[in-house]
C-alpha cells in the first residue's frame, strides 16, 4: 500500500491495481505487527535497513498525524544485565550515531528519569524517537488514501500464472507493464514465476507475545536488552501497546509455513518442505551459533522462562500469573542457501517487467514509507 501511494503521488496518471488474496488488506505481517516505530540504530550503516528506518520513522509519524492515527511517544531504554554487555552497548550506540539517530548513552543513575521500572549495570541507551502506533489505524488510512488516488483493489484473488506481460489473477487475465511483488511471506512463491530468488529459501519464524493490562505494571517506555551481535531477533523485551497493554516477548521459533500461526492450522505440504529445507541449510552451513540461538529459542515456549528473562531487566519482579497469550505474527525470514546464513537485510531483485521485494522483515513496518519511495524511484518509474 505504501508503494501504491508513493507511485500515484509521483505519477497520478498511472493505472495501478493492488491484488490481495485475502478478503481484506493487512491480515498477515502488517496487521499483526507490534506497531513499534524503531529509531534505526540496530542496523549496519551500509544496509538498506539503516538507510530507510530513520526516514521511515519520520514519514510514518507524519502520515499518522495527518490522518489522526494515534502515536504513543514512549521512547526506549536499552539496558545491560552485566558488565560483560557494556562493550556491545557502546558498539550499538556508536552504530546509531553513524546512522544519524538521536540517541543518548547515559549512566545508570539517570535511568530513573527515563524509565524508573528498569534496571541496568553502569550505563544504558535512551532512544527518544522510538514510538508506538496502531497498525490497523495506519492500514485503514492507507487503504482510503490509495483508493482516493485512483488505485483499484482486487480482493480474494491470487496470482496463478505469468505469461509475458499477462498475469492470471484468479480466473481473470490482467495485462501489465510492470509487476511489483511485495507479498511478504508469499514473496518467494511469486518470484518463482519470474525465475527470481532461487538462491534463497524461506524459513518462517513465529513470534508470540504474552500481555497484561498496563495498570498492573508501572512502565512508561519500552525496555530492551542488549542484542546478541549476530542474532537477527532482538531478544525478550517489554513493549507498551496502543490499547493499554504491556507485552513480553517475542519468541522466534521456526514454523512450517508463512501463515501457520497455530499448531492446529492446516499443514501445507510444499510450505512445510520448504521450511525444513531452510532449517537444513542453516544446520549444514557455517551458522553454528545461529543454530544454537534457534535451539535456545525453544526455551521461550515456557511462559515462566520468558517472564524470568524479562524480570532480569526490571527493578521489581513481576508474577508469571499476570500474563495472557496474545495473537502471534510470523517473520518471513530468508536463508541464503549456499552459506546457510539468515539474510540480515532487505532484498530487492529486478527482473524483466517486475520488481521483487524479498526478506521484508523488521524494521519493514517502520521503513515502509521511505522504502516505498526508493522502490518507485529506483525500480519502477524509470522502467514503465
Amino acid at each position: 500500500m505504501t508503494i501504491a501511494r508513493s507511485l500515484l503521488i509521483q505519477n497520478p496518471k498511472l493505472k495501478l491495481i493492488l491484488v490481495e488474496k485475502e478478503h481484506q488488506l493487512g491480515l498477515h505481517a502488517s496487521g499483526r505487527n507490534s506497531g513499534v516505530l524503531h529509531a534505526g540504530f540496530y542496523y549496519s550503516p551500509e544496509s538498506l535497513k539503516a538507510r530507510f528506518c530513520l526516514e521511515g520513522n519520520q514519514l510514518m509519524r507524519q502520515f499518522a498525524e495527518e490522518n489522526r492515527c494515534k502515536i504513543l511517544q514512549t521512547g526506549k531504554v536499552i539496558v545491560t544485565k552485566s558488565e560483560s554487555e557494556l562493550e556491545q552497548l557502546h558498539q550499538l550506540y556508536q552504530r546509531g550515531i553513524v546512522n544519524g539517530v538521536d540517541l543518548d548513552l547515559l549512566p545508570a543513575a539517570k535511568l530513573e528519569e527515563k524509565e524508573p521500572f528498569a534496571k541496568t549495570t553502569k550505563e544504558f541507551i535512551w532512544s527518544p524517537t522510538t514510538a508506538i502506533c496502531n497498525p490497523r489505524e495506519i492500514l485503514k488510512a492507507l487503504e482510503l488514501e490509495i483508493k482516493s488516488l485512483g488505485c483499484e483493489i482486487i480482493l480474494r484473488q491470487e496470482l496463478k500464472q505469468i505469461d509475458g506481460r499477462v498475469a492470471t489473477i484468479g480466473n481473470n487475465e490482467v495485462h501489465f507493464r510492470h509487476l511489483i511483488n511485495a507479498t511478504g511471506g508469499g514473496a518467494l512463491k511469486v518470484a518463482a514465476h519470474f525465475g527470481v530468488g532461487t538462491e534463497f529459501t524461506l524459513l518462517p519464524f513465529l513470534g508470540s507475545y504474552w500481555a497484561t493490562n498496563q495498570k498492573n505494571i508501572p512502565i512508561r517506555s519500552l525496555i530492551y536488552p542488549v542484542p546478541h551481535p549476530i542474532n537477527p531477533f532482538l531478544g525478550v523485551h517489554w513493549t507498551l501497546t496502543y490499547d493499554g497493554y504491556v507485552k513480553l516477548g517475542p519468541t522466534a521459533l521456526p514454523v512450517l509455513g508463512p501463515e501457520r500461526y497455530r499448531a492446529i492450522d492446516p499443514i501445507n505440504y510444499k510450505e512445510s518442505v520448504d521450511s525444513l529445507k531452510g532449517l537444513a541449510y542453516v544446520a549444514l552451513g557455517d551458522s553454528t551459533s545461529i543454530l544454537n540461538i534457534i535451539s535456545s529459542e525453544f526455551m521461550n515456549l515456557s511462559k515462566t522462562h520468558i517472564v524470568n528473562a524479562a524480570n532480569k531487566m526490571v527493578s521489581k519482579r513481576v508474577a508469571t500469573s499476570l500474563w495472557k497469550k496474545k495473537p502471534s505474527g510470523i517473520r518471513a525470514q530468508l536463508v541464503e542457501n549456499r552459506s546457510g546464513t539468515l539474510v540480515q537485510d532487505f532484498v530487492v531483485k529486478r527482473a524483466e517487467n517486475s520488481t521483487h521485494i524479498l526478506n521484508a522483515v523488521s524494521p519493514g513496518w517502520t521503513s515502509a514509507f521511505a522504502f516505498a519511495q526508493f522502490i518507485g524511484r529506483e525500480f519502477v518509474l524509470g522502467q514503465i
